[in-house]
């Protein structure tokens, strides 16, 4: 896509026409902007010029600003107030040529401020019109707190702001937002004759930011703004930028626009960087975002036409889900069993449709027009020519399996077969069907005519072309729709079904009912959960308690409430009767009989109320009931049954009432820190149990302090399979030395201990990673170091000399068995919680040092030689580059364990590569030089050789001492007598063999 632009073309009438060109909606970007700032100056300093209409290009005027700025941090203006007072009021408004916005489709936010500031407006019936940028946690800031109210009125003007709600082209002529109303054809061409009969004073030139008279009197404005700061505390307590946008129209109209324009300014740069505008920004791309659904979305698919809609069951949830249907025009069959409950599934439709009628939100045509799409039957003949079925009965598995039966026998087969099922498994709804590939679940919240929210849910089994189907189907109910896997409880309800638990559990050891109520319904909830419910009903309650203890009962919390609360005939709201009481309004009361049935709850399950627990803040009561909520939403991201955590936000949100300027349930969690919230989880299941204990996703993270929300393959992950491949290739690099050891049925002068010990380190490391949460990869790339040293060792002890293979022997014995067995006992039966750790992780350290600082000796030689020849070059890179990879890990990991040993690691790998650098090419020091220092070449040869034969006769007097039959004994290795001339002078191997091969040339 190209960088957006404005268009200028000047007609022979003398009116230039600028259109804005940034599809889709020509969202006002900076490079928008400016091209509209350069096209004006250019018109309003052309002499051919007498007006100018303004327009967009597509048949859109524009949807406002790029929000996409907003997440880059570009959105910020280089001089505040640059496009608002410079341009707009001091340029477009003052000008001496006069502007008219065309205005078609939508004008939104910044458009419609930036159509605000011109002095005429001419729009389409059907154009949307509005402000919404307090969804996006900010406040207009072109302009629009000032000029809104004094189009439209203090009253009206604040309506459209806080709610953020649009208007339609009529309304807004209603009200004087626009001047006219005309059809899309006429649109440019009446608003060039509008433009010119301003500039030709045949129609008033009106400058909407000094225009008063549709501003009420000062009192009456003071009355106004308080009405609107008292909803606003009701509505949203945990919020300022309502209030600031409330102050910033009040100092507009006590000192006058101009002061209030640069508070506007102000104002509106400062929330941007608010922690609220960054969550509603973020939840605004989430929505966009759930459409996108790897390995659906992706694959080409074209959604198919649904024609027709089948619904069975006629309750709450299926009378809503039918009413929603047809207010999207789609003709729907309502299936029951019989027709008493027909009629009231009927009935229940009828009911949803006339509340929108008494909220003026549809007049009596159009729901006359929307009822006459509702067909009522009784039995499945009548489903013959549908495209989709959607089952929304109660929730029981047999009767659910029958009916998929059946409308498997009556539907198309290009038939969708979807259930509304909240919390059964699909694939148990689905067993006796054959047609698995057409299942699919088809969520609504509800009441689903209401709630935004579709949840549409998968089997391993189910098409990508259903899917694709049921989103395109989604958009057009006007519902956002998440694409989720199948398991009990789905996604939604799956994810909160700890939020009911949690606070029982509280009550259950100490908490006042109400308090917890109260916490979070201050916290930003509609509602707590006891009053959630209440609201729903104990039935549905318990009967989705039942399935959650079946699928998860490690973690389940079974409290008695419900069953003593059911027993007492009281159901909820619907009883006027559960944790509160109700009025005939149904307005609820708190109710001091139930701290009777909480005492026996609490005397049924043993519990022994903890004083400690009424002494909680409301900040420590929102989080013991939401961590366990994050908790569970780790696991559905973990298995995944959601494909993103931005699906899980969008959800939280619109399914279960999350307040949306936290920016969703995962969103938020990110804000406290994946540390934080583990830690907490870890002290209230050492107090509480199972309940709280973090799953293996939040620990991972909080071990690397990485975000919940963030992809598994992220950094750290990357580096440490880059560090399992480094290592591994360090493992196996002295393979060939092995062959030849094989070959040729010898160790030769190499000595086995520096593998007993890298073996004993390997088999720790391994530990020390199954100990560590998120340890993965530490265990594999040990695990295949354990391997190759464990070869290596049997090799050792299969072809090295007796006396060695003893003590190699007793070696393994007491360092591979002995000490690491004492290890593991040790810290798993006497060592408890991090200690464990920090044991094992001191003891992995050490050992490691050790491994590195092993070719010291080889880097003496390489300066004593000034040669590279007895050190391989590759070997000192790979130690280099691990070290390296494996510092860099830690980092990332936060783990010291790891990080200090390979950080000496990369230092004594960098240090040979210095040596490499600085004696390659040179020519070695003469052996002879060497021997020299010690005690000659020949000699040292000689002294070998004596202590062979002093060997090999000392072996003869024993094979003769012993009365042996044998003609003579074993030839004693020279391997064994180089190791003790090695002892005796103060060289290495390295060094020792040069000279002698010296010699012998």
């Amino acid at each position: 896509m190209g960088k957006g632009r404005t268009e200028m073309e000047v007609g022979a009438d003398g009116v230039a026409v600028i259109t804005i060109v940034n599809p889709p909606v020509n969202a006002l970007s900076p490079d928008v902007i400016y091209s509209l700032i350069e096209n004006y100056e250019q018109a309003l300093g052309r002499k051919d010029v007498k007006a100018i209409v303004l327009t967009g290009a597509g048949g859109k005027f524009s949807g406002g600003a790029d929000i996409s700025t907003f997440k880059s941090g570009n959105s910020k203006e280089s001089k505040p107030g640059f496009a608002a007072i410079d341009f707009l009021t001091d340029t477009l408004e003052d000008a001496r040529k006069p502007s008219v916005a065309a205005i078609d489709s939508l004008a939104l936010g910044g458009g419609l401020e930036i159509a605000m500031a011109c002095h005429g407006r001419i729009a389409t019936s059907t154009t949307q019109l509005g402000l919404p940028e307090l969804q996006l946690g900010i406040i207009p800031g072109l302009g629009g707190t000032q000029r809104l109210p004094r189009l439209v009125g203090l009253a009206k003007s604040l309506d459209m702001m806080l709610t953020s709600k649009s208007i339609k082209g009529d309304e807004a002529h209603l009200f004087g937002l626009v001047d006219a109303i005309v059809s899309r054809d006429e649109l440019v061409k009446t608003a060039r004759s509008w433009a010119l009969d301003i500039s030709e004073f045949r129609r008033p030139w009106i400058k909407s930011l000094y225009n008063t008279y549709k501003l009420e009197p000062l009192a009456e404005a003071r009355e106004i703004l308080k009405l609107a700061r008292a909803k606003v505390h009701k509505q949203a307590a945990n919020v300022e930028h309502p209030h600031i946008c409330i102050n910033v129209i009040e100092d507009g109209i006590v000192s006058g626009p101009r002061a209030g324009l640069l508070k506007e300014v102000e104002w509106s740069q400062k929330l941007q960087s608010s922690e609220t505008s960054k969550s509603l920004v973020h939840f605004f791309f989430a929505q966009r975002a759930t459409s996108k659904v790897t390995g659906v979305t992706d694959l080409g698919l074209m959604p198919r036409t649904i024609r027709k809609v089948a619904i069975i069951g006629g309750g709450l949830m299926g009378s809503g889900i039918a009413t929603v249907l047809i207010l999207s025009n789609y003709p729907v069959i309502l299936k029951e069993v019989n027709e008493s409950y027909l009629q009231a599934g009927i009935g229940r439709v009828k009911a949803n449709l006339q509340s929108r009628v008494n909220k003026g939100k549809m007049n009596l045509e159009n729901c006359e027009k929307a009822l006459s799409l509702l067909t009522g039957v009784l039995d499945y003949e009548h489903l013959k020519d549908v495209d989709l079925v959607i089952e929304a009965v109660i929730e029981n598995v047999n009767l659910k399996q029958q009916i998929f039966s059946d409308l498997e026998k009556y539907c198309p087969r290009h038939c969708i077969l979807a259930s509304n099922t909240s919390t059964i498994d699909l694939n148990m709804i689905g067993e006796n069907t054959v047609s698995q590939d057409r299942i699919v679940g088809a969520h609504f919240f509800s009441p689903a005519h209401v709630m935004p929210l579709l949840e549409i849910v998968y089997t391993s089994k189910t098409s990508p072309q259903v899917i694709v189907d049921l989103l395109s189907i989604g958009k057009k109910i006007h519902k956002t729709p998440i694409v989720v896997g199948n398991c009990t409880g789905f996604a939604v309800n799956r994810m909160f079904f700890p939020y009911s638990q949690s606070a029982h559990l509280l009550v259950d050891h100490g908490l006042d009912v109400y308090e917890i109520d109260n916490a979070i319904t201050k916290f930003g909830m509609p509602m707590g959960p006891f009053r959630l419910a209440d609201l729903v009903g104990f039935g549905v309650g318990t009967a989705t308690g039942i399935q959650y203890h079946k699928s998860f009962p490690d973690r389940c919390y079974k409290s008695m409430l419900l069953p003593i609360l059911l027993e007492e005939k009281r159901t909820g709201e619907a009883s006027r009767k559960g944790f509160y009481v109700y009025d005939d309004k149904r307005r609820a009361s708190p109710d001091t009989d139930l701290k009777m049935i909480v005492e026996k709850s609490r005397s049924i399950s043993g519990i022994v109320q903890d004083h400690k627990l009424t002494k909680l803040s409301d900040k420590d009561i929102v989080e013991m009931v939401f961590f366990p909520v994050v908790n569970e939403a780790c696991r559905v991201l973990d298995e995944g049954i959601a494909s993103k955590a931005s699906d899980l936000d969008v959800a939280s949100i619109m399914g279960m009432g999350f307040p949306s300027y936290r920016g969703g349930i995962m969103f938020w969690a990110d804000t406290l820190g994946s540390n934080y919230i583990y830690t907490r989880l870890v002290e209230w299941s050492n107090t509480y149990g199972d309940f709280f204990r973090p799953c293996s996703y939040l620990k991972e993270r909080a071990t690397r302090g990485t975000l919940l929300s963030s992809a598994m393959a992220d950094l750290s992950f990357i580096v440490g399979v880059l560090g399992n491949v480094i290592s591994i290739l360090v493992f196996t690099s002295p393979i060939g030395t092995f062959r030849r050891i094989v070959k040729k049925k010898s160790t030769e002068s190499f000595k086995g201990l520096p593998y007993i010990t890298t073996l004993l380190s390997t088999s720790l490391w391994c530990f020390y990673g199954l100990l560590k949460p998120g340890g993965l990869l530490v265990v594999t790339v040990n695990g295949v170091g354990t391997v190759m040293q464990a070869i290596y060792v049997t090799l050792f002890l299969v072809y090295a000399p007796k006396d060695t293979r003893v003590k190699m022997t007793k070696l393994v014995g007491v360092v591979n068995v002995g000490f690491f067995g004492a290890v593991v006992l040790v810290t798993l039966l006497a060592v408890h919680g991090s200690v464990r750790l920090l044991a094992v992780g001191f003891l992995c350290a050490a050992l490691t040092v050790g491994m590195y600082a092993s070719p010291m000796a080889a880097m003496r030689t390489m300066v004593k030689t000034k040669s590279v020849e007895y050190m391989p070059f590759f070997l000192s890179f790979f130690l280099f580059l691990n070290g390296g990879v494996w510092s860099i890990y830690s980092v990332l990991v936060r783990d010291y364990f790891i990080g200090v040993p390979n950080a000496i690691g990369f230092v004594l790998g960098s240090a040979q590569l210095i040596l490499y650098a600085v004696y390659r090419g040179k020519t070695p020091a003469k052996a002879s030089e060497l021997a020299d220092e010690e005690e000659g070449s020949a000699h040292l040869v000689g002294k070998l050789d004596q202590m062979q034969g002093d060997e090999e006769s000392n072996s003869r007097q024993k094979h003769l001492s012993k009365g042996s039959s044998l003609p003579k004994p074993p030839p004693v290795s020279r391997q064994l007598s180089f190791q003790k001339l090695v002892k005796s002078v103060s060289m290495t191997p390295y060094e020792l063999h040069s000279i002698i091969d010296h010699a012998k040339n």
